[in-house]
């Protein structure tokens, strides 16, 4: 049963469906010790952070400790609490690096993969806040390598792909050639998802591919 629910919330995750995915989450929460980071992780997917910052739960697991602090840190950074979003990001950097390599998720993915991945998109997040795009962009492409490097499982460790941060952040800095390779590459990972179609029609239309910004907009809708 926690199969099921695991595997709904995060097609609900791809499909844009939040309160499925929330319910399915909220469910998972109840019958899985330390399942709550998976709550959290629907709620960042979604932007209600708020809601992050009301749960009590902590998990003990490490991998889904670090998990879980991630989401908190995000949370407070889009909060406006830049400074707490960094605690929480040394935390979750200090679990990639100290977490031994036989500690897994699912038995196959390991805390420097998940950790390394979300601690990437908290960090270069906190350095788009700052204005410090390029180092930005490299935090991502980092994030994005670790990802592309995940074992296969059915469902995936992660609700949502380092690729859409890497994509925003190339758009920012006037690179839609690149963010347009990103979206591509991120929906061969996840065919017919629809942050990854969005972001694709922001990357032609900046590119001045109107028509074809159109078909991506047809497509989204």
């Amino acid at each position: 049963a926690t199969h099921n629910l695991h595997m709904l919330f995060f097609a609900g995750s791809m499909a844009g469906q939040g309160g499925v995915s929330l319910r399915a989450a909220k469910a998972y929460t109840d019958q899985v010790p330390d399942g709550i980071f998976y709550e959290a992780l629907i709620l960042l997917r979604f932007g209600w952070f708020d809601e992050i910052l009301k749960l009590e739960e902590i998990p003990e697991q490490p991998i889904q400790r670090g998990l879980f602090e991630f989401a908190r840190g995000y949370a407070y950074l889009r909060s406006g609490e830049a400074d707490i979003a960094r605690v929480y990001l040394n935390r979750v950097r200090e679990a990639a690096a100290n977490t031994p390599e036989d500690v897994k998720i699912r038995g196959r993915h390991t805390a420097r993969q998940l950790l390394g991945i979300t601690a990437g998109i908290l960090e270069g997040e906190i350095l788009r806040e700052e204005g410090l795009l390029d180092e930005a962009v490299t935090v991502f492409e980092d994030a994005v390598e670790l990802h592309e490097g995940l074992a296969y499982d059915e469902p995936e460790p992660l609700n949502f792909g380092a690729h859409h941060w890497l994509g925003a952040a190339l758009l920012e800095i006037d690179r839609p050639e690149k963010a347009e390779e990103i979206y591509r590459a991120s929906l061969v990972m996840h065919p017919h998802n629809g942050w990854s179609i969005y972001g694709l029609e922001q990357a032609l239309r900046a590119q001045g591919r109107n028509a074809e910004a159109d078909e991506a907009r047809a497509y989204f809708q």
